[in-house]
């Protein structure tokens, strides 16, 4: 096997720091390791480290400020290393980097390498091998990282592995950011395969994933593989054309995301799981639910947009026993209750009671009081009015509906919530 090897130090900060970019010829992968927190390898780096070894896998158009690399991206090494890569910053704030290959972001434990066979039991010390795509907090730094699978080679992005049995780590952090492919057409998104089963955007071995306000685009098959809140966000990210953006399995809650043109924007893929979703928006998808494995998804305050084609709410046989059981989908919407008395002033301390037409699934009585300005809380607060609008299976579809009791007196029947923070004015 070719390999070249060039070691780098490089002086900084007064202190010299060991860091390496490898060549495998035979896979045709550049590798970049032991990159620290404060001075990380960055695209500009590797091109110059290209040119003064003749590999010529990268190229720079500065009109863009783009670098293509052909070839397969490894970011860090099981070494008890640290390395960082980051992608965008002040001096280059529209950065991009194509890359005809793998993204992989690599893990620091590997069963059967490492001692330890079950991730979740382990002592030892945690690495950091991590991709920073954008700048926290900084909003005019919009750099993209793109893949070029022109040819339907399945390349993709993969954070520390496919399965968190297997390894343990590789973090990804996007902000204000796109992940996207080179080209937007069938038989060249990322992962698709020519001949072959199309491949996901793996979270699965990740120790830490952050995607706030920015775009993932374009993937043939699964979005967000293997993510979970146990060690990560997505917030404020919009989903675009990917044939699932979230398969419901290690995920709890998603805040505030847009899922549109999608195949499947929510897809049941492992037995039991709950999703919550607030704030989110669907527009433009073939379907919007695809639930099965009896996973439950909670839409609080979403905007739901009609789909090509019907949701899919499957009942499923999820154990030995053969014992089947039906997936749900829950609609819901936050209201606020004003009270008004006789001359149409504030009327504070008033009993608001809130009755449904049927009792079950969560769905029960309420029960609360007027402030001063006679209303009950509001916006952000966690005690406000929150209803089911509607409950979805395999079996049924049902609207619930309510009715609305001020100090012990019926003031309105057959209510059913229709708009997020709605305003319901009571007059005494």
């Amino acid at each position: 096997m070719k390999t070249i090897i060039t070691i780098l130090l490089l002086f900084f900060s007064s202190i010299f720091i060991n860091a390496g970019i490898i060549y495998t010829n035979d896979s045709n992968t550049i590798c970049v390791t032991d990159y620290p927190k404060d001075f990380p390898c960055t695209p500009s780096l590797l091109f110059k480290f290209d040119k003064e070894m003749g590999w010529n896998k990268i190229t720079y158009v500065k009109a863009n400020d783009t670098y293509y690399l052909t070839g397969n991206l490894q970011i860090g090494e099981n070494n008890r290393t640290n390395t960082y890569f980051q992608l965008g910053s002040k001096s280059h704030p529209r950065e991009c980097l194509v890359v005809k290959g793998d993204i992989f972001i690599s893990p620091y434990w590997i069963n059967g390498l490492d001692p330890g066979k079950k991730w979740w039991t382990l002592r030892m010390k945690k690495y950091v091998n991590r991709l920073t795509i954008g700048v926290e907090g900084d909003n005019k730094i919009k750099p993209s990282l793109k893949i070029d699978n022109s040819k339907g080679m399945g390349f993709t992005l993969i954070v520390g592995g496919t399965h968190k049995n297997k390894a343990l780590g590789g973090q990804l952090c996007v902000y204000n950011a796109v992940i996207c492919a080179l080209q937007k057409v069938s038989g060249k998104l990322i992962g698709s395969v020519k001949n072959g089963n199309n491949k996901f955007i793996a979270f699965g071995s990740a120790n830490y994933i952050k995607i706030i306000n920015s775009t993932i685009s374009d993937a043939s098959f699964l979005a967000t593989y293997g993510f979970s809140n146990d060690y990560g966000s997505i917030e404020n990210t919009v989903f675009d054309n990917c044939s699932t953006a979230i398969p419901c399995s290690g995920i709890n809650y998603l805040n505030n995301c847009t899922f549109k043109k999608c195949g499947s924007a929510i897809k049941g893929w492992s037995s039991n799981t709950k999703l919550v979703l607030n704030n989110c928006h669907f527009s433009d998808n073939i379907r919007n639910f695809h639930l099965r494995f009896n996973c439950h998804v909670e839409c609080i305050d979403c905007e739901i947009g009609k789909s090509l084609k019907d949701n899919i709410i499957q009942r499923n046989s999820i154990n030995k026993t053969g014992n089947s059981y039906s997936s749900k989908l829950f609609l819901k919407k936050h209201i606020i209750v004003k009270v008004l008395d006789k001359s149409g002033k504030p009327f504070p301390g008033a009993e608001i009671e809130i009755i449904p037409n049927i009792i079950g699934f969560g769905i029960k009585k309420q029960v609360y009081n007027t402030d001063k300005k006679g209303m009950t809380p509001g916006i952000n607060s966690s005690a406000a009015i929150l209803l089911t609008q509607k409950i979805a299976s395999s079996e049924y579809q049902r609207t619930i509906n309510y009715s609305i009791k001020v100090n012990g007196v019926n003031k309105l029947t057959n209510f059913i919530p229709a708009r997020s923070w709605e305003t319901i004015t009571i007059n005494l």
